[in-house]
Order: C-alpha cells, then sequence, then structure tokens
C-alpha cells in the first residue's frame, strides 16, 4: 500500500519555490488564527508551492495527502494519516464506521491533535463538493485546540460545508495568489540568468500575475508577446514545449505515460526519464517522487492526455491504456483499476477486483469501486461477467445504500444460477441477508429468502467450502428476524452449531456464536444451552485481544443478555461499558445501539435509574439516521421507564408511538418487545380493555412462534391485567404459566421487568402453593425484597427458626465464634424474636444485664446491637419510635408467621428463658387452650 501511496503521500520539495514573503506571512496569521485554511486559486498558481515553502520554514510536523478521483471515499485520507504516524495509536477506519462517520472523525482527530501536527489535504477540487472526504474537516475543527492545523488546497472555493466557517472565524480563506509586476519580472529574470528585455517584459504581461504562465514564458526560448495564447493554453503551451525536446519516436511514449498518476521510474524510456529527471531537479511542472518515479502537474499532464485523445484513434487508446493497466498492476493497483475503467476492460477490471477487490472495500472503498464499476457494462450474452459485475457493485453500496445492493445481489444470484456457478450464487444470497441486516428495521422478506435458499440447494447441491458455514448463519438470522414462528429456524440453528469449528476466521467465527446465543435466549428459551454457549466463548472474547473490534463488540451486545437475564448485573454492566470504549477506541459505533439497549434492560431491572437514564441519554444520540428500528426501540425504553418511575400516561404515549413502527417492520419479535410495554402502560392508564387486547395480541404470536420466552412474556401481560381486575382465578391461571415457563427456562429477568409486580405476583404464588420452590428460587435470584406482610415461605435474606430453639438460616454472613459474647448475642436476638414489635433500650438492658448498673447496660447494648448487625447485616435491626426490634422486611420467622398452629411452645425459643421469651411461650399456651 505504501509503494501505491507514494506520490499521494510525499511532501513536494521546497527548494527552487519561488518565494513569496507576503503569501507566506499572510498564511502564518490564518494558521494562527483559525484550524482550517482553505487555499484558492487557478493550476499552476503556485498554491502547492507555498505550502510546501511554508511548511519546511515552519518547522511543522505534517502529513500530506494528494487527492485524487478515487478519494471520494475519506478511507484512503484515514489509511493515510495512519500510516504516516505508525508511532501513534489512531483509531483504524473500517467499513463499519460509515454509519457513523461523524462519530469516527471527531474521535480520530481528537487522537490526532494530542500532539501538534499540520494536516495538508492538496488537488481538494478532485472530489466532488458533496465527498465525505471534505466533510469530515468539520469535525476537525471540533476537537483541534491549539495543535491541530489542516491546510486544504484546490482550485475552487470552499464546499458549503465548509464555508459557513468563514463566517463562524474556524475557516481562514487565502486566495489571491497573482504575482505582482515586479515579482514576476524578478522570478522570470532568475530563470533566465539575466536581465530581461524589452519584448520579454512586455510578453510577461500577458501572464497578468499567473505563476504557471511566468514561468513558461520565462523557460520559453522566444518568448513572443503573442505566445503562450489565453490562460487554457498555457498547459498546451508546455506539452509542445517539451515534445519539441524530444527525438520524433519518444514523443508518443511521454504523452501516453501521461495516463498514469504517477509515472514508475522504471516505465519510462532512458530518453524521457532523462527529461523527466531534468524538469524535476528545475522544479519546471515534475515532480520526483520516492522510488525514482515522476508525477506531472495537472496543467502540463491533462494537457498531454487531451493530446492522446486527440492524436490516438479510440482503438489505440484503449489498448494503450491497458498495456499501462497490465505494467502498473503490482504496484499501481488502484492507477491499473482506472485505466481499465477508462479502457471500457470490463474482464481486466474483473480481474483486478478478485485480486484487490476484498482489500479495497476492507479499507472502505465502497464509493470508489462503485464509481468504476458504473460505467462499465458486460456483453448481454456473457452472464458470467453480469454476475460478477453486479456482485461487486452490491457489495460496494453495501454499507451506503442497501435497498439498492439488495437488488443487485439478487440479479448476481438469478445470473450466476444461469451460468451454473454455485460460488457466486450463494455469496450473492448471503449478500441480500446481509442488506436486511445493515437497513435494520427492514425485515420483510427475510423469511422468503430462506426459500430462495433451498432452492439453490436443489438447483446447485449445497453452498462449497466456507459458504456452508455463511448460509447456515444468514439463514438463522433472516428466520430470527424475519419470521420467529418458521419451524426450520431449528434446523439453521443446528446447521449453524455445527459449522462453528468450520468458520473461515476468529472473527467470523464469534459472530456467528453470538448470534446463535441470541437464538437460544429468545427464540427457543433454551437458557441452560445459551448458558454453555456463553461459558464456551466469553472467556475466549474478553482474552480475545487479536479479534477485530467488531467480532468482541458483537459478542458482547449479546452476551451481555445473559448476564442481565441471568443475575450478572456487574457482568452486564461490565461488557456494556468495556464495549462502549472499545468502540471509542477503535471508531467501529455500529454496536453501541445493541451495547446500550442490554445496559438499559439491565439498569431498568435493576431500579438502577441513574444508570438507565445516562445509558437512555446516549441511546438516544445513536439514533441518527432514524431508522425505524432505532425510533421504535427508543421509545419501548422511555415507556418501560416512564412505567416504572409512575407515569403511567407518558409511558403510555412512548409505548403508542412505538406500537405502529412494529407493526410495519413486520417482526414477531419486535412486536412482541413493543407490547411488553404497550400492554402494561395501558393497565396503569385505566385502558383495561385495551391492554386486554394487547395481551391477546402477544398470546397469539407466542402460540404460533411456540416460543417460551415470549410466552412468558405475555403471561406478565395477562397477570397484571387480573391484578387490576381483582380476578384471582384469572391470575392463578397467569402465575402458574409463569413460573412453569420460569422453571423450562432457567432465566432471572424479562424485558419490561418491574420488580414492584414481580413481588405482588410471587407472593400470591406462595400464599397459594403454585410453584412455591420456583417462586422461591426467583425471589433469591433477584433479591426482592418481601411485601409488608410477608407471605409464609418468604424466602427472606435471613430467617429464624424459633419453635424449637434458635436457628438461623443465611446464605452469606458467618456466625460470631461461640464464647460469652456470642451467647449475648443469641439472648438479644432471642428476645427480639419474642418481641416482633421491638422493645425500648431500657427493657432490653434489664432483660439482658439485670444485675449492671444502668449506664454499663446501655454500653453492653450497643456493643451486642452493633455485633449482632455485623453477623446479621446491617438492615436487620431497625429502631422506630425508640423502639428497637428486627426488620421484618429483610427478617423472617416461623413464629411470625403462623403463631396459632404451635404445637408445643414450651419448645419455642428453647433454652433461652427470659422474661419476655418465657411470656411468650405462656400466651401460646393460653391461645392453645382456646383453641
Amino acid at each position: 500500500m505504501k509503494a501505491a501511496l507514494s506520490y499521494k503521500r510525499a511532501v513536494p520539495r521546497a527548494h527552487k519555490h519561488v518565494l513569496r514573503p507576503a503569501l507566506m506571512r499572510r498564511l502564518t496569521e490564518t494558521s494562527l488564527r483559525a484550524p482550517l485554511t482553505w487555499i484558492a486559486g487557478l493550476p499552476g498558481a503556485g498554491k502547492t508551492s507555498l505550502v510546501a515553502r511554508w511548511v519546511e520554514e515552519s518547522g511543522a510536523r505534517c502529513i500530506w495527502y494528494r487527492l485524487d478521483e478515487n478519494d471520494e471515499d475519506v478511507a484512503g485520507l484515514f489509511d493515510a494519516i495512519r500510516q504516516s504516524l505508525e508511532s501513534r495509536s489512531l483509531p483504524v477506519w473500517s467499513p463499519e464506521n460509515q454509519a457513523d462517520l461523524e462519530e469516527f472523525a471527531r474521535a480520530f482527530f481528537a487522537e490526532l491533535a494530542r500532539e501538534p501536527v499540520t494536516l495538508v489535504l492538496d488537488d481538494c477540487h478532485r472530489v466532488s463538493d458533496r465527498s465525505p472526504t471534505l466533510a469530515v474537516f468539520e469535525q476537525l475543527r471540533q476537537v483541534a485546540g491549539e495543535t491541530l492545523r489542516a491546510i486544504l488546497i484546490s482550485r475552487r472555493a470552499p464546499p458549503p460545508v465548509l464555508a459557513r466557517g468563514i463566517a463562524g472565524g474556524w475557516l481562514a480563506t487565502v486566495d489571491g495568489l497573482r504575482l505582482a509586476p515586479a515579482e514576476a519580472r524578478q522570478i522570470a529574470a532568475a530563470i533566465r540568468g539575466r536581465e530581461l528585455t524589452g519584448a520579454e517584459s512586455k510578453a510577461l504581461d500577458r501572464a497578468d500575475g499567473w505563476l504557471a504562465h511566468v514561468l513558461a514564458l520565462a523557460h520559453a526560448q522566444d518568448p513572443r508577446p503573442e505566445s503562450p495564447g489565453p490562460d487554457r493554453h498555457v498547459g498546451e503551451f508546455l506539452a509542445a514545449e517539451l515534445l519539441a525536446s524530444l527525438p520524433i519516436d519518444s514523443r508518443p511514449e511521454l504523452r501516453r505515460l501521461a495516463e498514469l498518476p504517477e509515472i514508475p521510474g522504471g516505465l519510462a524510456s532512458s530518453e524521457v526519464a532523462r527529461l523527466l529527471w531534468a524538469l524535476a531537479d528545475q522544479r519546471y511542472f515534475v515532480d520526483g517522487v520516492e522510488g525514482r518515479g515522476f508525477r506531472l502537474h495537472d496543467l502540463l499532464r491533462d494537457a498531454l492526455r487531451a493530446l492522446n485523445a486527440a492524436e490516438d484513434s479510440p482503438e489505440t487508446l484503449r489498448q494503450v491504456r491497458r498495456q499501462l493497466a497490465d505494467r502498473v498492476a503490482a504496484a499501481l493497483p488502484e492507477a491499473s483499476m482506472q485505466l481499465r475503467v477508462d479502457a471500457g476492460d470490463l474482464e481486466g477490471a474483473l480481474r483486478l477486483l478478485d485480486s484487490h477487490g476484498g482489500q479495497w472495500l476492507a479499507r472502505g472503498m465502497h464509493r470508489t469501486v462503485d464509481s468504476w464499476l458504473r460505467p462499465l457494462g458486460a456483453p448481454a450474452e456473457d452472464l458470467s461477467r453480469h454476475s460478477a459485475l453486479a456482485s461487486w457493485r452490491a457489495q460496494a453500496l453495501l454499507p451506503l445504500e442497501p435497498e439498492h445492493a439488495r437488488p443487485l445481489f439478487a440479479q448476481a444470484r438469478r445470473l450466476a444460477i444461469e451460468c451454473r456457478d454455485p460460488a457466486r450464487a450463494y455469496a450473492a444470497w448471503c449478500g441480500e441477508v446481509s442488506s436486511y441486516v445493515v437497513q435494520w428495521g427492514a425485515v420483510q422478506g427475510l423469511a422468503a429468502l430462506v426459500d430462495d435458499l433451498e432452492a439453490l440447494g436443489r438447483g446447485l447441491g449445497p453452498p462449497p467450502g466456507e459458504l456452508a458455514f455463511r448460509t447456515s448463519a444468514d439463514a438463522l438470522t433472516a428466520l430470527m428476524y424475519g419470521c420467529a414462528e418458521d419451524p426450520r429456524i431449528a434446523s439453521y440453528a443446528e446447521a449453524t452449531a455445527r459449522s462453528l469449528e468450520h468458520a473461515p476466521d476468529p472473527g467470523a467465527r464469534i459472530s456467528a456464536a453470538a448470534q446463535l446465543l441470541i437464538y437460544k435466549l429468545w427464540w427457543a428459551g433454551d437458557f441452560p444451552g445459551g448458558r454453555a454457549l456463553y461459558a464456551t466463548f466469553d472467556d475466549e472474547v474478553a482474552r480475545g485481544e487479536h479479534l477485530p473490534p467488531l467480532s468482541r463488540l458483537i459478542w458482547w451486545s449479546c452476551a451481555s443478555i445473559v448476564d442481565w437475564q441471568c443475575g450478572s448485573a456487574r457482568a452486564c454492566h461490565d461488557k456494556v461499558e468495556r464495549g462502549l470504549a472499545l468502540a471509542a477506541d477503535s471508531g467501529v459505533h455500529v454496536r453501541d445501539f445493541f451495547l446500550l439497549s442490554q445496559g438499559i434492560f439491565c439498569a431498568l431491572s435493576q431500579e438502577d435509574w441513574a444508570r438507565a437514564e445516562r445509558y437512555l441519554k446516549l441511546l438516544a444520540r445513536t439514533d441518527k439516521s432514524h431508522r425505524r428500528l432505532d425510533a421504535m426501540v427508543h421509545h419501548f425504553f422511555r415507556s418501560w421507564y416512564c412505567l416504572c418511575r409512575g407515569d403511567a400516561a407518558t409511558a403510555l404515549a412512548h409505548a403508542e408511538t412505538a406500537w405502529p413502527l412494529a407493526e410495519a417492520m413486520g417482526s414477531t419479535f419486535h412486536k412482541l418487545i413493543v407490547l411488553s410495554a404497550l400492554a402494561p402502560a395501558r393497565v396503569h392508564s385505566g385502558d383495561l380493555d385495551g391492554a386486554e387486547q394487547a395481551y391477546r395480541t402477544q398470546l397469539a404470536l407466542a402460540k404460533v412462534a411456540q416460543n417460551p420466552t415470549f410466552s412468558f412474556i405475555a403471561f406478565c401481560a395477562g397477570a397484571e391485567i387480573a391484578i387490576a381486575r381483582k380476578d384471582e382465578a384469572a391470575l392463578g391461571k397467569q402465575v402458574e404459566r409463569m413460573l412453569v415457563v420460569k422453571g423450562l427456562g432457567g432465566f432471572h429477568s424479562g424485558c419490561g421487568w418491574r420488580t414492584p409486580m414481580m413481588r405482588e405476583v410471587l407472593s400470591f404464588a406462595l400464599r397459594h402453593g403454585i410453584q412455591p420452590e420456583i417462586a422461591r428460587q426467583w425471589i433469591r435470584e433477584k433479591r426482592i425484597s418481601p411485601p409488608e406482610a410477608p407471605p409464609p415461605g418468604w424466602p427472606m435474606p435471613v430467617r429464624i427458626l424459633a419453635r424449637d430453639g434458635l436457628a438461623i438460616e443465611t446464605e452469606v454472613l458467618q456466625p460470631p465464634k461461640a464464647g460469652k459474647s456470642s451467647q449475648k448475642l443469641r439472648e438479644l436476638l432471642a428476645i427480639l424474636v419474642s418481641r416482633p414489635g421491638g422493645a425500648t433500650q431500657a427493657e432490653l438492658a434489664d432483660w439482658l444485664w439485670p444485675d449492671a448498673d444502668g449506664d454499663k447496660a446501655q454500653s453492653s447494648l450497643k456493643v451486642a446491637t452493633h455485633r449482632l448487625r455485623r453477623w446479621l447485616g446491617a438492615e436487620v435491626i431497625s429502631v422506630r419510635d425508640g423502639r428497637t426490634g428486627l426488620n421484618p422486611s429483610v427478617v423472617g420467622c416461623d413464629l411470625w408467621e403462623a403463631p396459632a398452629g404451635i404445637a408445643a411452645p414450651e419448645r419455642v425459643l428453647h433454652g433461652f428463658d427470659l422474661p419476655p421469651v418465657v411470656a411468650l411461650r405462656e400466651e401460646l399456651r393460653a391461645a392453645g387452650r382456646r383453641a
């Protein structure tokens, strides 16, 4: 790549440049005043020479990049900067950055600005005003500070995206590069080595201060006043003068070499090479470049190319371009490709694409590849070339215009089938699936593609090589988002799992595993299988610095679902934060939306409102293209958040906005997600009939999909409606369904989890004996605090068994060491168990230390209370209205749950005969006698 870019990255030599002190001072002033400077002037006005001289004299560290027609893509610019600063860790451009170019450019230039550097972009007129290559410089000005400066050189005024910077003060312009008459005479005299004659001075007046014209006249052997003519003929004059200096048989060689943007030294004959070296040494419209090559000034090159068109027949010129393309294909593949295009050489262009196309697209040169291919056409009868051309054009358009790439992939597939080319046919099919994935929110037609895939298999046989892996993974994706209820989804999931070990590279393997994980969690409800897959890959990805950023980001955005649904909020947030940091470092932001979505799911299910709000704000910034899916998910999350915070009206407004977007997408998955917010929002807004309708829709979709996860989401809505209607029979039915699905899947949280609602559901389950073990397991997993009146069997953080002695059940804390002080803690605990309403400190001190004086007893009580909190947890002891007692929200006791059913009161708190304990036993005996 470095050889191919030598003429584009080389900083022009400054020696023998015309010294123009006034312009040098002006350029210095503008670079101090504004981060961007735009230099405009006629071709040959001395723009490049001025900046090259300024760079040399200022001592500024410089990165120079010369644009050409292949730089409509911004990839070449970012690549060149990184190559010029190999010691710096700059974000790496990749095609995925197309979706968020502004964010990448801002991060890239911010990193570049850490050390002083001047970026020079030459020949800006070679790309269109709409090119992102120029537009990204608006991001540079935002982060430039005092260290980063950019100078842009062009024949025309700045494009609109930058022109507004003139009024804003961040873009300065330098124009008016014409020489004063005295300067023109001084330059001409220096070139001629003597004072000018009157005729020569008069001839210089024709140049009107245009440097190229002055130089041409100064070098001319006979500078008659009428020659050279108007401005546009200066290039023709130069070309004619140089061709005349060569033998007749060498002249066609020089003009034909001008078809190249750079002339490799070994390509020119000795006669032409000597002339070019002499001109380069004089800085006369030729530059020498590294590797002993040459670059002609645009004035000279354009004039020589015009002569080619005039003096060679079209067929001769096509043949010349093909021959030159062959000779520079290895050193200058992009120049070779442009020559193939100019020659209309489709076959040669396709050969170059086969060898370099993948690399060009990997660098992000999608616009360039498309611009090369647009003029090319294949003979109607040549189906193979037609298929290849459509395929390459589709790949070029995929990240830019996926809806336009899709019919090209379809065309490539159809033509490949006709010419019996299975590899290209299956690759084109995969491209069609990718076009839907890139264009999020467009899922109609995905499921039908699986029918087409199976038709391909019947007609062409199985996919060859690694395409077997790609097609199974893409078929799984197509069915997940296009038709989750399709029964074939399980077989394609199995095929993907089997083919993981045959993935073409580790990144593809990880990406496919992430999609398989989504299938297991959301479509199959196979949480044990999902956890096993998670265990296989998660550590590998965490340690996988060798993996490309996109693969790691895909995995983290999918694997974090396991974390938040199966109970590890910390692990989920760690993946989200690591993913966002990697996105910032690499510039690959296409998974930010998914990472933040999982972070919001987790934060809301944990009632971590501050984190949820922060992620929601970041999520809103990712919605830059107003894609339907982005907008739908944004409204879904806002609905859920507002409902959790008690704002049912706003929650309903967001859910009602998201629902038509989900319907338009036509995806079962997205409909169910939105309905999980719509149904409860309607419940809490008082629209129970509307909520019932949403629930019925959910249930129907889940039944068609035969998906336990979707069913669980529907049962949650049904349970909430039953609670609102106070219909215990219906509630019992829904709770039974919920807990059965929970038992099958083992998952921890669902989308739309709200702890208050689930607390009521699980309390109902325990009170009515509905799947009590599963209910208790869930309460423990989520650490749900009990209601004010906990039902029997509610798993408290601390549970005390007092019907026969005193025993403590706790999952985390360790009992204190045995001893005298330990016995006092147990006595204090026995008293607090016997007095659920608590006791005053004076009562406690008197019961525990009856023989001690008041102050000593109070001091001992304070120490014992502190140690009891350390043993069982700070929240175990509560003090209210001057009374100390056990906190019923974290402590459960078998005595409190059913005190009237105690058969042996004398065994209650056996071993503790303190006054309140004795009084409790007597109350229990009396209650038993009354019974």
